[in-house]
């Protein structure tokens, strides 16, 4: 079953609405690309391999980029006083 979102103020015939798809596109391959990096650093850990730190590295910068993107999906979408700010 498709999820339908009509901006605000718009009948958008039910479809979901281009900045909805590209936020959902954004995050299914940040989250992607999480358990990727944390699937290569366990594996490189626990062998003991000399890339563990650098992949460690890697798959933080991914948890900044996925807060990042909530972050700016939520100052896009939705108004701050609606956040309990």
């Amino acid at each position: 079953m498709a999820t339908t979102v009509d901006a605000p103020g718009q009948d958008t015939g039910g479809t979901v609405a281009r900045p909805v798809w590209s936020l959902e596109r954004a995050m299914h391959r940040l989250w992607a690309d999480h358990a990727i990096w944390t699937r290569n650093y366990v594996v490189g850990a626990l062998a003991g391999g000399p890339d563990a730190e650098a992949t460690a590295g890697r798959l933080l910068r991914n948890q900044d980029d996925i807060g990042n993107a909530i972050v700016r999906s939520t100052e896009r979408t939705t108004p701050s006083s609606s956040l309990g700010c």
